[in-house]
């Protein structure tokens, strides 16, 4: 049958039935939409519409521009007094993809929105948080949580720790809600707490992770890092400043140390050696030559005028070619969480 022989009802919108109108609908949208569209309809509308699509051989413009217009107008009277909620949605879901399927997702959103309040706090927070937890407790968290923020707060805790939260989250089955209300309930009190005595300058700050950092290992430093690059790069930048200072060379080894200085310039070295403490200098000297120490010597009695600004930019740049070392594995800062091996 051709347009030009539908009967003049047909082609008019005002008279048009609901179902034609459904399949002059789909017929103006691609096959995917229109499959997903009749798959929100009840079987006897489906059939009602399949009907109508098997008499409509051909459509003009004017006919599909009416039933939008229509569509258009029906929505826009709706508009005011739409209701939606959880029993239209859950509506919704059933007739689309049957009861148990819509219950399958209504249990999948539920468990999103578990532990919420945790996605604005960084790793080295939730590690602080988490760390006097029971192992259980942990495991059922990080359950909760997206796998790679999982891992990173995983990598916070001590290797034996670690361990024990992982197979606890590898045997877990299914966790009594009541019991999954009381862990979150007791978190959130906690998490509001210590972010209230953070607001009032009681504790935290970048001076508390540094001190946590300090006693963590290098995985862990880089994990909580990464995470602060996203959040806040100032902050990462000053984290990983003061995770190392020019003073601290005095903790490492003196072939580290000689490795450093391989790669530092002696008029460098000794602006960042001017107006330092006699242990820091004896360090470097230590670990040179004698014709080398005696000229860096004399490179710091010749230095006069030397602003603060180039001395803190020089012990920087030393500070960075150490970072750059440890990162290539070249030379080990001790953090106070690695075993001696003799």
């Amino acid at each position: 049958m051709s347009g030009s022989a539908l009967a003049p009802a047909l082609l008019d919108a005002d008279t048009m039935s609901g179902a034609r109108k459904v399949a002059v609908l789909l017929m103006s949208v691609d096959t995917e939409r229109a499959a997903r569209m009749l798959r929100q309809l009840a079987p006897d509308e489906v059939a009602a519409v399949v009907v109508e699509l098997e008499q409509l051989q051909h459509l003009d413009a004017d006919m599909v521009d009416q039933v939008i217009a229509d569509f258009a107008r029906s929505a826009n009277d709706r508009r005011g007094s739409l209701e939606g909620g959880a029993g239209f949605a859950r509506e919704l879901l059933e007739l689309s993809l049957g009861v148990d399927g819509a219950a399958l997702i209504f249990q999948r959103l539920g468990a999103s929105k578990r532990f919420g309040f945790l996605q604005s706090l960084d790793i080295a927070t939730l590690v602080s948080l988490l760390v006097e937890e029971h192992p259980q407790t942990i495991a059922v968290v990080l359950a909760y949580l997206a796998p790679d923020r999982a891992a990173r707060i995983l990598a916070g805790f001590e290797e034996a720790v670690q361990c024990e939260i992982a197979v606890r989250v590898a045997t877990m089955d299914r966790t009594n809600p009541s019991a999954i209300d009381a862990i979150e309930s007791a978190l959130e009190a906690r998490t509001h707490a210590m972010l209230a005595e953070r607001a009032t300058g009681g504790v935290g700050g970048v001076d508390s992770l540094i001190a946590m950092l300090t006693r963590s290992d290098k995985a862990t430093e880089k994990a909580v890092i990464a995470e602060l690059e996203l959040l806040d790069p100032e902050m990462a930048e000053e984290v990983r400043t003061k995770l190392f200072v020019f003073e601290d060379i005095v903790s490492l080894e003196d072939r580290a140390v000689q490795q450093i200085l391989r790669q530092v310039d002696t008029r460098g070295l000794a602006v960042a050696l001017k107006g330092t403490e006699d242990v820091v200098r004896d360090k470097v000297l230590s670990n040179m030559s004698s014709r080398a120490s005696e000229n860096l010597l004399e490179e710091i009695d010749m230095l006069s005028g030397i602003r603060a600004a180039e001395v803190r930019e020089s012990r920087l740049a030393i500070v960075k070619v150490i970072r750059t070392l440890e990162d290539s594995g070249d030379i080990v800062i001790n953090r106070g969480t690695d075993d001696i091996v003799d």
